[in-house]
Formats: C-alpha cells, sequence, structure tokens
C-alpha cells in the first residue's frame, strides 16, 4: 500500500547515490551527534518566552533532539548498528512532557496549554508513525507500543475529543496540523481514518482560501515550503493509502502554486524575499520536492540537487521538512533534477502585485501589494536584483521570531528589529519616517509590461502627494526611477545589500553590480547587525548587512534615477 516501506527503502540504501547520501549523513552524525549525550532541557528556558519573549533557546534543543533523529532515521535504515541509537533518541522523544512549543500556546495568565495539537506536536505525531510504520519489524516491542501510546493520547485523542483552533484557520498552520494528523492516522491508526477524513479535508480547503488564484503565498516562499509542502505531503500518503486522486488537486488554484514555487526561484537558492517567508537562502526540501513531484508530473518542475553535506543536513533539517525517508525514495525514482539555465521570461501577479523578471544575466522582482499581508513586512516597493544565484539587492529575511515580533508591532516594525520594518528594505524613506502598517499602506499599479514596472506607493507614508516608482528592465541591467512630490524636509533612496559596498572614484558603488545616481548623488553606507530567524542549528544569531543610502534634502519635487549595471 505505501510506497515508503522498509524493503524499499533498505534497496535504496545499497544503489550507488543512495551509499553516497548515507556517507554524507554519517560524517555529520559522527561530527556533530556520535559523542555528544542527547541534550536536556528544562522549565527555566520554557518560561522565558513570557518573561523575555526569547524562543530561540528552548527550540535549539528541541531542533537538536530532532535533527538527531532524522539523521538515525536514514543511518539505521542502512546499518542496524543504528538501531540502538535511533530506539535511544526515539525514546527521549517520546518522554517529553510535552510536544508543544511553547511560543505557540502561551496563555493570558502566562500559562501554557500543553495538550493542544500545534505545529510541532502535529509533525511529531506524523515523524512517529511514519516511523513506526517503516520499522514495524526493526524496533523493539516496548519502543512500539509507547509510540501507539502517546500518539493515541496526543494526537488521535486530543484531535477527536477537543477543538483546535487551525481547524479553519487561512494560513499555513492548516496544512501543517491537518496534513500531519491526517498521515499520523493512515499510518498509525487506518481504521480510525474515515471518520475523520471529511474533517481533515475541510481544513485543507480553509489553507487554501490563503493563498491566491493565481498560485501566490502571502506568507513568502519558505512558508509555500511549509505549509504546501505538508499539503502535498497529505495527498502523497492519502493517494498510497487509498489509490485515489483527489479533485483538489486538478484545481487550478493548486497547480497555479505548483507552478508558483518555479516562477519565485531567481536562482540558485534565490527566491522571492517577500514577508517571513523570504530569506537569504530557501532550500526546497527534498522529500517535500519529492512529494510534489510524484503527485503532479510534469507540471512540477524539480530543482536540482547534489548528494552533498548540503543535501544531508537538509534533510535532518530540524523540523518543519518531512521525513528524510521520502528523499530516497524520490532520488531513486525521480533522480536528482536538472540545470535549469534561466530563460528570458516576465511573471506578473496580479492579485500580489508581484513582478518578476528573468534573463540569462540577472533576475529581478518587486513587490507593490499592501502593508497587511500574512507574516507581513513594510515591504511595498521592495526590489530584488540575483546574478548567477546570488542576491545582490536583497531583502534580510524574517527577523528574529519572539513574543514581541509577533504581537507588538513597536517591536516588530522597529530599527531594532529591522528586518520587518521598511528601513530594511530597499524603498525610501520620507522626512526621516518609514513605512505605515496597514491595509492602506498600498501600491496602486500604472503600468506594467514584459520590460517595466511602475506604481505609486504614496499612500504607505504618511503626507507624501505622490511616490511614483518605474523599474526598466535593461539588457544590462535595472533602471530605478522616482517621481516624489511634497516633500518637506528629505528623501533618502535606501537600497540593501549583503555584499559589503565599494566606493568607487566617480562616486558609483560597487556591490556585485555597480550603483549609479544619474544626478550625482553621493552615497552613505551603514552596516546593520539585526537579529534573524534561527529555524536552522548552527545558524547565526546576528547577520550583517549593508544599508546604501542617497539623501535629497530642501526639494518639493524630487526625480531621481538610479541605474543597477551588472
Amino acid at each position: 500500500m505505501f510506497l515508503y516501506n522498509y524493503d524499499n527503502l533498505k534497496a535504496i540504501t545499497q544503489t550507488e547515490n543512495g551509499k553516497k547520501l548515507i556517507s554524507e549523513v554519517e560524517k555529520i552524525y559522527n561530527k556533530y551527534f556520535k559523542n555528544e549525550p542527547i541534550p536536556t532541557t528544562d522549565y527555566s528556558l520554557q518560561k522565558l518566552i513570557y518573561k523575555t519573549g526569547n524562543r530561540d533557546l528552548h527550540q535549539r534543543i528541541y531542533y537538536l533532539r530532532r535533527k538527531r533523529f532524522s539523521l538515525l532515521q536514514l543511518l539505521a535504515l542502512a546499518n542496524d548498528d543504528y538501531l540502538e541509537d535511533f530506539e535511544n533518541i526515539l525514546a527521549v522523544i517520546l518522554e517529553e512532557y510535552t510536544w508543544v512549543l511553547p511560543a505557540h500556546n502561551i496563555q493570558k495568565d502566562n500559562t501554557f496549554d500543553y495538550t493542544v495539537i500545534d505545529l510541532f506536536s502535529a509533525e511529531t505525531g506524523y515523524y512517529l508513525a511514519e516511523t513506526l510504520h517503516v520499522f514495524e519489524n526493526k524496533l523493539s516491542p516496548n519502543i512500539k507500543k509507547m509510540i501507539r501510546t502517546e500518539l493515541k493520547k496526543r494526537i488521535i485523542d486530543n484531535y477527536e475529543n477537543r477543538d483546535q483552533l487551525w481547524y479553519d484557520i487561512h494560513n499555513n498552520w492548516a496544512a501543517v496540523c491537518a496534513g500531519s494528523v491526517g498521515i499520523t492516522y493512515m499510518y498509525a491508526f487506518p481504521e480510525r481514518f474515515d471518520s475523520v477524513k471529511d474533517r481533515l479535508f475541510k481544513t485543507m480547503e480553509a489553507y487554501l482560501e490563503g493563498t491566491h488564484e493565481e498560485g501566490t503565498t502571502p506568507e513568502g516562499v519558505g512558508y509555500w515550503v511549509y505549509g504546501f509542502g505538508f499539503f502535498v505531503q497529505f495527498f502523497d500518503i492519502y493517494n498510497q493509502f487509498t489509490g485515489e486522486y483527489p479533485e483538489i488537486l486538478n484545481r487550478t488554484k493548486v497547480l497555479n502554486t505548483i507552478k508558483y514555487i518555479d516562477n519565485a526561484c531567481l536562482g540558485g537558492n534565490c527566491y522571492l524575499p517577500f514577508a517571513d517567508g523570504g530569506s537569504r537562502r530557501t532550500y526546497i526540501h527534498p522529500p517535500v520536492a519529492y512529494a510534489a513531484k510524484r503527485l503532479f508530473g510534469d507540471q512540477y518542475v524539480l530543482p536540482q540537487y547534489s548528494i552533498d553535506e548540503e543535501f544531508a543536513s537538509e534533510l535532518a533539517a530540524n523540523t518543519g521538512k518531512a521525513n528524510a525517508f521520502r528523499a530516497l525514495y524520490g532520488m531513486d525514482k525521480f533522480g536528482l533534477g536538472d540545470k535549469k539555465e534561466l530563460q528570458t521570461k516576465t511573471v506578473y501577479y496580479q492579485e500580489s502585485q508581484i513582478f518578476i523578471h528573468k534573463n540569462n544575466k540577472y533576475s529581478f522582482a518587486a513587490k507593490s501589494g499592501c502593508n497587511l499581508e500574512m507574516h507581513n513586512h513594510n515591504d511595498v516597493g521592495a526590489f530584488q536584483i540575483v546574478i548567477d544565484g546570488k542576491g545582490v539587492i536583497v531583502d534580510p529575511g524574517p527577523g528574529k521570531y519572539t513574543l514581541q515580533y509577533f504581537n507588538d508591532p513597536n517591536v516588530r516594525y522597529s530599527e531594532e528589529v529591522f528586518a520587518a520594518g521598511s528601513m530594511g528594505h530597499s524603498v525610501p524613506i520620507i522626512n526621516g519616517k518609514y513605512q505605515n502598517e496597514g491595509r492602506d499602506a498600498k501600491g496602486v499599479v500604472l503600468e506594467q509590461t514584459e520590460n517595466n514596472f511602475k506604481f505609486d506607493f504614496a499612500s504607505a507614508y504618511d503626507n507624501v502627494d505622490n511616490l511614483i516608482v518605474n523599474y526598466v528592465m535593461l539588457d544590462s541591467g535595472v533602471s530605478v526611477s522616482y517621481n516624489y512630490k511634497g516633500i518637506d524636509e528629505s528623501i533618502t533612496f535606501r537600497f540593501l545589500s549583503f555584499n559589503e559596498p565599494k566606493i568607487n572614484a566617480d562616486g558609483s558603488v560597487d556591490v556585485g553590480l555597480t550603483i549609479s545616481s544619474l544626478s550625482g548623488l553621493t552615497p552613505n553606507v551603514r552596516k546593520v547587525n539585526y537579529g534573524g530567524h534561527v529555524n536552522i542549528v548552527g545558524a547565526l544569531d546576528c547577520e550583517t548587512i549593508y544599508a546604501i543610502d542617497y539623501t535629497v534634502s530642501g526639494k518639493k519635487e524630487v526625480e531621481e534615477t538610479f541605474e543597477f549595471k551588472i
């Protein structure tokens, strides 16, 4: 019934690619985990979320345990000598007081609801249920009994006997939680699946309500990997479990969402940077990609993978992805994808007002939209330029996730956080002030063709008559022109890069491309350190980005053009 079974997967570990992958996994395990004890946590780390808003210290231990679990999944599959270590980490996870992340269920009185099904508890249930299925004849009877007991108590009975906040929510929670719960049923409690099937499908419908008909995901590309990733994983297992290919997969919105991720790729691991789902580097997790490929065939373009340390590390990337088993099956059936040369094309997503242009020299993306979106950044007018798969004009990505980041806009959009406010995007600063948050802080598109994107985003700021930007695609780069009326004090044109700028003798700036002010404005470079969203063990707590500012003062009207030459 299920393609991901022990015999199939064991055989793949003995193939050339399988052996190569296991070798890389073993290197990572030996380097970081083999001689290290399983990390422990204590209540003081959980309390930090409501004492200081910090969630990273607790989550790192959670992630380390699950990364160890994912690595040992593959190693125990290939070599029985790792079974004891695998059972040890399984026992630790099963004995955790809660699988719920404190940040997800803090109550008004600063208590936690440890028994709800949140993102992480749902994922843990799914991972354990699939592990139980694959290792049914390998695990000790006690471990198998523990898995079934904990799954029944924490997931199955919980889902059937109490309301969950994500039943009809229109974001990634719906797909991740319902997808994980559904997979847990199909693997570990198949006899009870029919009784909850309709309920699970309704939650998947709710998830789709949060995506645009044209296929864009307002939460950003990272949340495509997460939310839509669990959507395809659920229906991959459902198809195997029932033999059915449900109608929902043939919908235009779903097919557009499948195509969106290829359009969103600007080369290499650089994707659309907008909202919290943007990132310096986005990796389409292989098990997610292979599940999509199995379901959608040629309608889904498989990214190119290499079996190396990065590939192996991504398979064990903490949480929020998928069991590593699936990558074995996928790379054996579908290969490692093909390297794609960027072809000249322009894609415009009208609902989200995102413009994408690609050619064989560079990729460009800009966003109009509004400042009230899921996982919002105040980024109306932001843009990104990518050369050879590396961002040169960029967004910083999500900020450090804290309690305040999600609950206090005065913190989220502040200089202190930097990443989510407009100061952390390549957009102007007017009269020393940044963009406002809200649905009315938006762009009005004036023109869009194959080679230019023009809109007015004055409403994103206070007391501005008009602020029109026109992005024009050139053979050798991009021209960015601003037309501004109503200035009282100053306007600063800001551009961001991870590359350290070098100011040339003629006043132009080199960041991997050359930025020139056609009227000869003098640039000012500022180095900014900010807290990034730490979701991968070993990620930096502090990121560095460079702000390149050009300021005009004392004029009522300003017209300024910058050229970004390759």
